[in-house]
């Protein structure tokens, strides 16, 4: 069976690609099997540094990078390199993950079916006044707290 195969012909002139985090980051023995198998489908690419920035940048903006990891980063910066070439589909379970790549406006494919119906952004709100503040502060504007939770704003449909 190939990969292609494996997602049921959704992505037949696909090319399958990964970056080293996510190879290294396998931890469960059935993940790093399957990956195993269809090695020889996937190649194994480092994203560029401006465009790891360029995404770390970006996600500052709505709080994901808050709520994503180094890996998760590289993995949109890498889509964001392959994007040059044509239509990126991400092909994740995480949620937040999702949500970082369907802003970015790549597509998005989860192996279990389910994927996110709307984007969202996130907010700082101090847990002391109550206040929305940017993302570019560490601490609460109005009395100085550093304490906050994050919220979502709703932002478009997927």
């Amino acid at each position: 069976m190939s990969l292609k195969d494996f997602f049921a012909g959704r992505f037949r002139d696909a090319v399958f690609t990964t970056t080293p985090s996510v190879v290294k980051e396998m931890k469960r023995t059935s993940s790093k099997l399957q990956f195993e198998i269809f090695r020889s489908e996937i190649s194994v690419l480092k994203p560029e540094v401006k465009n790891i920035k360029y995404i770390e940048k970006r996600l500052k903006d709505f709080g994901g990078n808050l709520l994503l990891s180094k890996t998760d980063i590289e993995l949109l910066a890498l889509a964001r390199q392959l994007s040059k070439k044509g239509y990126v589909v991400l092909v994740s379970e995480d949620k937040h993950l999702q949500n970082a790549a369907s802003s970015f406006g790549f597509g998005i494919y989860s192996v279990t079916g389910g994927t996110i119906k709307k984007i969202f952004k996130f907010v700082k709100k101090c847990l002391n006044c109550g206040r929305i503040y940017d993302f570019d502060f560490d601490h609460c504007p109005d009395c100085g707290s550093v304490e906050f939770r994050l919220e979502k704003r709703f932002v478009k449909n997927v």
